[in-house]
This record gives structure tokens, C-alpha cells and sequence, in this order.
């Protein structure tokens, strides 16, 4: 039977599948897989597409992934990701200098995401890691600051509608804000930036005040490139103050209508 190597790490609630595909007695779980392997996997591809991985990896690097199956297919999945993000670069790109609908776009991308087999998470990461990359393209001199905030901000408005379909829940939310964080990360000559991205995102109802406080608290308590961290918090500070006032606004007007 299915059940004889079950794992509760592993699989969850049995679910009803056809008999067809698993046999008369067999009994089908839900995988929930590890998920800091596809974290692990995620950091991977961002380094890969910031370029702080090797271009020409060692000899003993390819020794090392012959060795191991696992490392295979880590490299594997790290590949199709590429060509994910590489493919949802194009169609974005086009999207933005044809004006091509967001419903083209969104059979585009859902067309890529299936023949490589990518998560969602990485859906949600590789489209706003192309937004944030689209007003200064790889190989391209980089835009003053304020160069690249206005045709950003031009950029998101054109695909507003092409993030409020990826971006429906707050975990796929905190995903986007996540993703923006990482672009500063490895480019943080731009991190004054990040404050109007963020109430850019905020106002076109892209990310609710659920999703960026949920998104501040583990950017607080993160202890990744910490230097990096303390300038982004520092920056996003004056939004955060503005958006708990706001709140604090809103639940006072709320008691008096009462």
C-alpha cells in the first residue's frame, strides 16, 4: 500500500483519487514537501539572476553536482526557473512597449509557468523581480534614482491588473514584498526608493495593510545582510508611521459613526 513509508513531515490529510492511479487498495496523501528546500531553491535562482553566482562554475563544481542526485536536481529546477523568469521577462517586455492586454499577458506567463512547473511563490517573486529590473534592464547603465522611480512607477501602472491577478492573497502579497526587499538587497544604491514603491503598491491596491505589516515585522527580525536591512528599515519607517496613523484614523472615525 502508499501508506507503508508515510511520513507525517511528509504527507498530510488522505485525500479520494481514482483507483486508476493508485490500485483497488492503495490510499493517496497530500505531499507537503520541505519547505526550506524551495526557500533554499528561491534564494539560488535570485543569486543566479543578480548574477552572484559563478558564470563558469569550477571543475569541482560539476564533479560535485555529478555526485549527487539531490544537487542534480536542485541545478535542474534552478534551470527551468531561469528560463521561467527569462520567458516572463520577454512577455512583460512586450507587454509594456506594445501594450499588450493583461489577459494576453497573464495566458502568457500561465502558459510558462505549467511547461516549466514552477510554484506559485516563484510566480509571484520573477514577475515583480521583472517590474522592479524593467525601468533599467540587465547589461544597461543603471538610472539615477529618480529616473528610475518615475518610469517605474509609469511601469507598474501599466501592469497593475497583471499583479492584482498574482497577487489575490496576503501570502502571495507578502511574496511581492519580499521580492522587493531581495532587489534592494543587491542594489542598494536605489533603497531610497523603496519607500514610494511600497506606497505605490499600497495605493494601487496591489498589497493591503495586512501583507506589509506582516512583510515588516520578518523584514525587522531579519538578520540577512544586516547593514542592508537597517538602511531598508530606516527608509520604510516614515510609510509604516503614516500607514498606522491612518489606521489609528480610520478605527476613531468608526467609533463615532457608532
Amino acid at each position: 500500500m502508499l501508506t507503508e513509508n508515510k511520513s507525517e513531515d511528509e504527507f498530510g490529510d488522505e485525500v479520494n483519487v481514482e483507483a486508476a492511479g493508485i490500485g483497488a487498495k492503495g490510499v493517496g496523501f497530500i505531499y507537503r514537501g520541505n519547505e526550506s528546500e524551495g526557500r533554499s531553491l528561491l534564494q539560488r535562482l535570485k543569486g543566479q539572476l543578480h548574477g552572484s553566482d559563478d558564470e563558469h562554475p569550477s571543475t569541482a563544481d560539476h564533479s560535485d553536482a555529478e555526485e549527487s542526485d539531490d544537487g542534480f536536481e536542485d541545478n535542474a529546477l534552478v534551470d527551468d526557473s531561469k528560463l521561467f523568469y527569462n520567458e516572463v521577462g520577454e512577455s512583460i517586455k512586450r507587454g509594456l512597449d506594445e501594450n499588450i492586454a493583461v489577459e494576453n499577458l497573464v495566458l502568457e506567463i500561465n502558459s510558462s509557468k505549467y511547461a516549466y512547473n514552477v510554484s506559485m511563490k516563484e510566480v509571484n517573486t520573477i514577475v515583480t523581480q521583472v517590474i522592479l529590473e524593467s525601468p533599467s534592464p540587465q547589461n544597461q547603465t543603471p538610472l539615477d534614482n529618480a529616473s528610475f522611480l518615475n518610469k517605474l512607477k509609469t511601469n507598474l501602472g501599466k501592469m497593475v491588473k497583471l499583479f492584482q491577478n498574482y497577487m489575490k492573497s496576503v501570502d502571495s502579497q507578502v511574496d511581492c514584498l519580499t521580492s522587493v526587499e531581495d532587489y534592494f538587497h543587491h542594489h542598494p544604491a536605489q533603497i531610497p526608493c523603496i519607500k514610494a514603491i511600497v506606497a505605490t503598491l499600497y495605493s494601487e491596491e496591489i498589497v493591503t495593510e495586512d501583507a506589509i505589516e506582516q512583510w515588516h515585522a520578518a523584514l525587522k527580525s531579519s538578520k540577512e545582510n544586516p547593514e542592508t536591512q537597517k538602511l531598508i528599515c530606516k527608509q520604510i519607517a516614515p510609510f509604516m508611521e503614516w500607514l498606522k496613523n491612518a489606521e489609528e484614523e480610520t478605527d476613531s472615525d468608526s467609533d463615532e459613526s457608532d
